[in-house]
């Protein structure tokens, strides 16, 4: 097939899109949307991308397909490859659409603009080509932040898992901390054991980043609960100001207002605790941390109302171990 039948072949639309772009004239046959698609790669040879670049000046379909193949490229590169967006890939993105932007101006500036009948945009072509461009790297740099935020997601959790592996075989609080397995309580504090040293030292590194006060909500709430698990020095304080300020920003989930009240029972104020119980409780009905510790919490001031909270505790919890120590605990206090 000759030159002149491709160039007559396209007059009203793309063709069959197989011949290569290096060597046609400007405003002949289109390129296949694969060649469109490595000009975006910038895997052509200079010769073969100003090809297409003035070929896209011209073109509205073809400048239509660029936008959508790097749309539909992009909203999943973007989203799972971490290296591709930590290794500058969106500014070659950017260059490479410039060079476009480049040719699609200068096309412009020697031609009228297009109007399209009533009821539809009335943009010039190479206007929509522009916004759909320019809607593409919003996107991406959506994308970027979104990535941000599920990486800081998954070190919050991986913070999470080293305090529960920590106190796997103790823990150091008399309540419960909320999102943490159950594990027989010991007095034992740092020294007490080298492979909790250790394991505590894991779980702080993890959540090193949560010390940021800009950190996401769930990071904050895990490094409380580490300070709640460790339960040294001035742990608890520290615990206590973290879930305050969380409190404070808007963020009044079951889990911080349980927490909130364990940091209050470490510090021996039982009293103010059994308020952040209370509303834990009345915020999730089915929170069995809450009311067990509230039980832990009347010990000190109310052992009538420690009694009943144990044994509605035991009545409706679901871990035995868990049941075991609150059957334990009231026998203590019959």
């Amino acid at each position: 097939m000759d030159l002149e039948q491709d160039s007559n072949t396209n007059t009203s639309g793309r063709g069959g899109g197989e011949n290569p772009i290096v060597g046609i004239p400007n405003g002949s046959a289109c390129p296949a949307d694969s060649e469109i698609f490595a000009f975006y790669e910038n895997k052509l040879q200079l010769f073969a991308r100003k090809k297409i670049e003035r070929h896209l000046a011209s073109c509205d379909m073809c400048r239509e397909s660029l936008t959508l193949l790097v749309r539909l490229h992009n909203e999943a590169e973007y989203e799972n490859d971490a290296a591709a967006l930590a290794g500058g890939q969106i500014e070659a993105d950017k260059a490479q659409v410039a060079r476009v932007l480049a040719a699609i101006e200068r096309d412009d500036a020697r031609q009228r603009p297009v109007r399209v009948p009533a009821g539809r945009s009335w943009l010039p072509v190479p206007g929509r080509a522009f916004a759909a461009i320019a809607a593409f790297l919003v996107l991406a740099m959506g994308a970027f932040v979104i990535y941000s935020l599920c990486l800081s997601e998954s070190r919050a959790d991986a913070g999470l898992k080293a305090i529960a592996q920590a106190v796997r075989k103790e823990r150091r609080t008399t309540v419960k901390v909320s999102g943490l397995p159950y594990s027989p309580y010991s007095s034992a504090l740092r020294g007490g054991s080298n492979t909790n040293d250790l394991a505590f030292d894991n779980a702080e590194n993890k959540l090193r980043f949560a010390l940021d006060k800009s950190a996401p909500p769930a990071a904050r709430l895990n490094l409380a609960r580490f300070y709640l698990a460790r339960s040294e020095g001035a742990d608890w304080q520290e615990a206590l100001d973290i879930l305050q300020g969380l409190a404070a920003a808007g963020v009044q989930s079951p889990d911080v207002l349980n927490d909130t009240g364990a940091a209050l029972v470490a510090l021996g104020r039982s009293g103010e605790a059994i308020d952040y119980f209370n509303k834990a409780i009345a915020a999730n009905p089915k929170m069995s941390e809450a009311l067990f510790n509230k039980a832990v919490a009347e010990q000190q001031v109310d052992r009538q109302a420690a009694r009943q909270d144990y044994q509605k505790f035991i009545d409706s919890a679901s871990d035995q171990q868990w049941i075991d120590e609150a059957r334990k605990k009231l026998n203590e206090i019959q």
